[in-house]
Order: C-alpha cells, then structure tokens, then sequence
C-alpha cells in the first residue's frame, strides 16, 4: 500500500452554512489504516517488520481496527446531523429539539375510513366489532391496520358496489341555461324512480310556477312567473341521474326548486272560436225581434256558486251554464284519465267588466275529479 506525504488522518471538516447535511467524520477506513501504518513505519523498533500484506496477522489486526474505526466515525457523523434541526431526519431527533424551544408535538391520531366488503355466498354474514382489517396506502411503505368500530351484517347481494360522493343538485335554473338535471318524480328521488321515469328525445316539459297566494289568500294579485314549454334534445342517465339537454334555452332565471310537467297535447276551452257576432230572437208573433250583439265567452274562477259561463247577453237559454270547477273542452277527448293532471292557462280580468281593464295571466295544475261527456251550447 502506497503512503501518501501528507497525513489525512484525523480530517478537519470544514462545513459552510445552510447545508441539508454536514460532514463529521475524523476519516474513513483508507485513512485510518493509512495512519496507522506510518505509525508502523516511523517506529524505530519495528524497523524489520516489513511485510506489509494481509496475510500477516499484524497488518490484518490493523485493518480489522480501521474497519472499527471506519464504523465509529461513521456513527459519529450521523449522530451529529441529528443534533441539528436543519439536518435532522429522525422524529425523536426532531422532538427533542423543538422541545427546547418548548414546542410538544401534537400527539398522532388513528384515521377514519370506511370499506367495501364482498360476501361470497348466498347467506349473511355478521362482521364483529374490531374486526381487523389490512389496507395500503399510498405514502405509507407499509401496510396499515384498522378495527371495524362496531358490529355489521354484510349481505351477499350487496358484495360488490361503488360509493360515490354525495349528489348535490342546484336548487334552480340560470338565465339561457340548455342542461339541467331532474332531482325527484312526484317527490321521490330514489334511483329506482328517477331510472322508471320513461323521458326521450322529443318530448316537451313545460316549466310552471308556484300559484300565487292571492288564489287563496285573498291578497292583492301579484304577478305570476311565466311559464315555459321545453322540448327534449338528449336524455343521459348515469349514475342513477337523469339528465336533460333542450333544444334553446330558459327564457327566464328561476330560484329555488322548479317544477316541470310533461306535456302530451294540449286542448282549447270551449267556445274560443265563437264567432263575432250572435244572432237570436226574442218574443213571439207580431212582438218577434231578433237581435245581433257582440259575442264572449266569459267564464268566472272566483268562488261564487252562483256564476256560470256567460253572465251578460245573450240570454241564458243560448249557452250551457257551469260551475267554476267545470273545463269545458273544445273537442271530444275519450283516453283522459281519473288522477291526471290538467294545465291551465288563463288570462282574466279582476273585475266583472266586459272590457278587460286589468288583466293578468296565470298557470294552474289541477287533477281530474270526474269526467263527463255532454253537448253544449
């Protein structure tokens, strides 16, 4: 082994600030055993000791102390990186010395998780309480330990599913939006009903307000907010959601939840095609008149029992009387059922006057009660 002229045992480190790691060792196993062999060869009375091979037992019971050496000063650097914050990596390290400050570590505490657990087989099965469970993590090397917090049954049917965040759903419609979702059917919004509900490509939903208060309340007459048909581009379920896609848009924003019904067909009152004029006579033999006036249909929505169709000319005897809660239809409809729901699109005069002075316009839904078929004039 060669020896250099200049000694490089005991190393003075020179460390310059801000390292992640400083340097302690005094020297590593080459400059131990270097330094003992110069020893070796400055010693006078060793002289004719001159092998220098590991064979012999002196040089091998040098190096076997530099490899001790080499041991300790490695140890000695490491001990002295974690004597220090900046270069520290051990936990206990660190804990000791914020804890000169008087810093204490906030204590760890166990997670919360929750599993999916398949059942094979046909009969339940009763997971006991602290049940232990094996789960990898991520930036855990190794695997992690849980305990079920209480007793459960697992069924078999329910061996394999997939949890999903909860559904939050906007409670409205935005100005010119083209997609919404539905959030319940007749106020259920399980997936097996929102799945049933058979809604396509084509199929028109008219938007309608909340009836105003004055209806029953007997309050001034508000404005109510227009309704709005929309017709069906695109239907997408996933996820046990039914998403709807209309061609256009909203016309209007709407707050809070909206309803919408589907809308077959639709119909016109009874008498909306009355022509201009009426034509009738009154009297009888030489006292024979007839008589022409302007032609109306009129019909009252107040609570009145009294107020039928028509309360002004032509007499009664020319028009079939009906109660309020009586819609005449234009046509013959045969396939109407008990339970159905009627849309009704009104525009009404808050007083009795002929001549519309205050109008207003109003959407209602009312089921069917009853059903009849007559002729009427």
């Amino acid at each position: 082994m060669a020896l250099s002229d200049t000694p490089t045992f005991p190393v003075r480190p020179d460390n310059r600030p801000a390292l992640d790691r400083i340097r302690y060792r005094l020297g590593g196993y080459p400059d131990i055993l270097e330094s003992m062999l110069r020893e070796l060869n400055a010693a006078p009375e060793l002289a004719a000791w001159t092998h220098r091979a590991p064979d012999d037992p002196g040089i091998a019971l040098l190096q076997s102390a530099a490899v001790v050496g080499d041991i300790l000063t490695f140890y000695q650097e490491h001990y002295a990186n974690e004597a220090f914050l900046r270069t520290a990596k051990w936990r206990e390290s660190i804990q000791e010395l914020v804890r000169l400050t008087g810093y204490r570590l906030a204590p760890a505490i166990g997670g919360i998780a929750t599993f999916a657990l398949e059942v094979r087989g046909t009969e339940p099965i009763t997971v006991p309480a602290e049940f232990p469970l094996k789960c990898e993590l991520a930036p855990a090397p190794d695997p992690v330990d849980f305990l079920t917090t209480a007793e459960t049954t697992a069924l078999p049917q329910f061996g394999k599913f997939r949890l999903y965040r909860g559904r939050w759903v906007y409670g409205g419609l935005s100005l010119h939006a083209t997609r919404f979702e539905i959030a319940s059917i007749g106020g259920l919004a399980d997936p097996g009903t929102l799945g049933a509900f058979d809604l396509k490509k084509g199929d028109k939903l008219m938007l309608v307000a909340s009836p105003p208060t004055w209806l029953t309340s007997g309050t001034s007459a508000s404005t109510q907010k227009s309704s709005q048909i929309l017709k069906v581009r695109e239907v997408t379920r996933m996820l046990g959601r039914v998403i709807i896609d209309i061609e256009g848009h909203v016309d209007q924003a709407w707050s809070g939840a909206v309803k919408a019904y589907r809308v077959n067909r639709s119909f016109r009152h009874f008498g909306h095609n009355t022509p201009p004029k009426t034509t009738y006579q009154t009297g009888s033999g030489a006292t024979l008149e007839t008589q022409m006036v302007d032609a109306h249909t009129q019909r009252h929505v107040g609570t009145w029992p009294s107020y039928d169709l028509c309360y002004a000319d032509p007499p009664k005897h020319l028009y079939t009387p009906l109660p309020i809660n009586v819609l005449p239809l234009d046509q013959e409809v045969n396939d109407l059922s008990l339970g159905a729901n009627v849309i009704a699109e009104l525009s009404f005069n808050l007083t009795n006057a002929l001549i519309a002075t205050d109008q207003r316009k109003v959407t209602l839904v009312y089921p069917i009660r009853a059903l009849t078929t007559l002729t009427m004039s």
